[in-house]
């Protein structure tokens, strides 16, 4: 069963800070170095000082970065920086973003999530994670005592539920949060606080399945944060219902039009020198006269084939698999759903068995031009461009209780840090 709940949430004193957007930031695991940087100046109270905290050196003493982050944390309080919420509320987020040449608008709602218990869950994630990062998450929520952004879950909105209540109820009233970023993407936020529709929504969602899509790191973290305060529990004492059992949440119908799934390609360091001989064992290579053709290939393809795209300083390729009955032969383990993930197929049969490139070897990147320009600066060998993972494929894996490789699919736009915080 899936148990959501309101909550008073904490946030930006409008009366003090008059540029939300100058204040809010995008995730931590998308901050570069240089964003975060960009971000520190941008304003004395933007969230990237407590959300990617900096050591710093106060009074002579050196205060490591997450001692910091809490001292900013509670100081921002004590100054009215952040103020607690009137009510305890339901907040509906909106984002409306340019996307390709046309307009989008993606609405979810955001509320308190209980974590897993032991035994069979209602909630699945469906990548894997790196333990640094979690190290990093643990020490900083175990500092602050807040989830400061929401992670992202998808859920089937068969009775369109959400649109419903925002159209009927939501929509009528001013909102909360009306900002535009960087990205010329808005970004709106309304209050819902009426205990009828707040219950409403409660009762339409224990019966869902929930997906994460982006926070998994975050989630594992909650989950172990809670496990570590409820081993050594006094006799006599009740936390259940303690705020750490439950973390901040934005939930969107996976069947929304709004909803877009972006793929993260791989650039390799190295690449052996036979490397077409090697793939035209199991793909069709076909040269490309440009990226947009290219992509466009990809496109057309990725509906019922197993395609990617490769980069090498000014040749582009169009790899399309031969048979689909070849991954049966060349890849053990794993489901069958599973080896038909293009990143999987890509990582176990691309990378370990033909060209043999380490994982050490391979880097992320989302941006197609950024890909290219690192290839033909000398930096990278080669890049391959994958197609978007399909939502059915992250149901299917979530649902088998399988783990997609790390960076399988990018959520785009991303939410906001910073527009709600949840204190416990």
């Amino acid at each position: 069963m899936t148990h959501i709940k309101p909550f008073n949430a904490l946030i930006y004193n409008q009366e003090k800070i008059r540029d939300l957007s100058k204040v809010v930031c995008p995730p931590y695991d998308v901050i570069s170095e240089k964003e975060r940087d960009k971000l520190y100046h941008t304003d004395d109270f933007n969230l990237v000082r407590i959300l990617l905290p900096k050591e710093e050196h106060k009074d002579g003493k050196l205060i490591d970065k997450y001692s910091n982050a809490k001292l900013k944390f509670l100081n921002w309080q004590k100054e009215k920086i952040f103020v607690c919420d009137k009510n305890r509320a339901i907040y509906f987020y909106l984002q409306r973003f340019p996307f390709k040449g046309e307009n989008r608008t993606r609405l979810g709602f955001i509320g308190l999530m209980r974590l897993k218990a032991s035994g069979k869950s209602s909630i699945y994630p469906h990548e894997h994670t790196y333990q640094e990062h979690k190290d990093d998450r643990f020490a900083l929520l175990k500092t602050v005592k807040a989830n400061l952004s929401p992670i992202f879950t998808l859920f089937s909105d068969e009775k369109r539920q959400v649109n419903l209540i925002f159209n009927n109820y939501v929509s009528k009233e001013k909102p909360l949060v009306d900002i535009v970023d960087s990205d010329r993407i808005v970004h709106q936020v309304w209050r819902l606080d009426d205990v009828k529709l707040v219950r409403r929504l409660i009762d339409y969602m224990k019966n869902k399945n929930i997906f994460i899509a982006d926070g998994h790191h975050r989630y594992e973290v909650a989950c172990e944060y809670r496990d570590s305060l409820l081993r050594p529990k006094r006799k006599g004492t009740n936390l259940g219902n303690a705020g750490f059992n439950y973390i901040m949440t934005y939930f969107v119908d996976m069947n929304s039009q709004g909803l877009t799934v972006l793929p993260i390609h791989r650039l390799v360091k190295a690449l052996p020198l036979d490397w077409k001989e090697k793939l035209e064992e199991f793909f069709n290579i076909e040269k490309a006269l440009d990226s947009q053709e290219l992509f466009l290939l990809m496109k057309k393809a990725a509906s019922g084939e197993h395609v990617f795209g490769m980069y090498l300083p000014g040749h582009y390729y169009f790899l399309r698999l031969k048979n689909e009955r070849l991954i049966d032969k060349a890849i053990e383990g794993d489901s069958y759903h599973y080896n038909r993930l293009d990143v999987a197929l890509l990582k176990k049969l691309v990378f370990e068995k033909l060209l043999k490139i380490s994982a050490s070897d391979v880097t992320y990147i989302k941006e197609e031009i950024e890909a290219i320009e690192a290839v033909n600066n000398g930096k990278f060998k080669a890049v391959f461009f994958l197609s978007p993972t399909k939502l059915e494929q992250i149901k299917t894996i979530a649902l088998n209780n399988e783990k997609m490789p790390q960076k399988s699919t990018f959520f785009y736009p991303k939410l906001l840090s910073g527009l709600l915080i949840h204190k416990f």
